[in-house]
């Protein structure tokens, strides 16, 4: 399928799931300057009249590659809109742009395939039209990267997490639970992140 196929095909359910108005709340192949020239974003998702998210849409049979996210940031980043989606109809890719002591940075919130949509429903509620328009897509997005960082955290620090645990129920208790307390904590970390990873 191909990009303009894509757009009608998928894009449509897409925006209309996330609560945006077609035509009223979208343009089509709204005009950003990037990289020195005017470029077509696929679609601008509009509020009073001004773009608050950009949609980049790619054929099915098209891989999203760094040129392509390289492309909407720099979109986000020349229109001064906060919020973009990569998508091919197939995968998604969210984007945040935020300035940070006067530097402005686009990262990514989150990527999922097509049928894992209804699984990111934290990162589908900050694209929604209402969450765009009351401010709310802010707090869901810090939300999502404070989780980001925890799944990180209990990854790397699995080990060490368990034995500090391990240590201190050896510690209160008897060093005869040792290894089930250790086994059991690492076990309990992984349940946890497993439940971050899903969010």
């Amino acid at each position: 399928m191909d990009e303009a196929n894509t757009k009608a095909a998928v894009l449509r359910d897409f925006l209309d799931l996330l609560g945006w108005d077609i035509p009223a709340n979208t343009q089509l192949e709204y005009s950003v300057k990037a990289f020195g020239k005017t470029y077509k974003v696929d679609y601008a998702l509009v509020l009073e009249g001004a773009p608050v998210a950009f949609i980049e849409a790619k054929g099915v049979d098209t891989p999203l590659t760094d040129k392509h996210r390289e492309q909407l940031a720099a979109y986000l980043k020349n229109e001064d809109v906060n919020w973009g989606v990569l998508t091919n109809g197939e995968e998604y890719e969210f984007y945040r742009r935020r300035v940070v002591d006067s530097k402005v940075n686009v990262n990514a919130l989150a990527d999922t395939k097509l049928q894992n949509l209804p699984e990111r429903i934290t990162v589908l509620r900050a694209f929604t039209k209402e969450a765009i328009q009351t401010g709310d897509s802010e707090k869901i997005a810090t939300r999502i990267n404070n989780l980001k960082q925890a799944r990180s955290v209990l990854e790397s620090e699995k080990d060490r997490l368990a034995t500090e645990v391990t240590e201190l129920l050896t510690d209160e208790i008897s060093d005869a639970i040792a290894t089930p307390a250790e086994s059991q904590a690492k076990e309990m970390i992984d349940r946890r992140f497993r439940i971050l990873t899903r969010r």
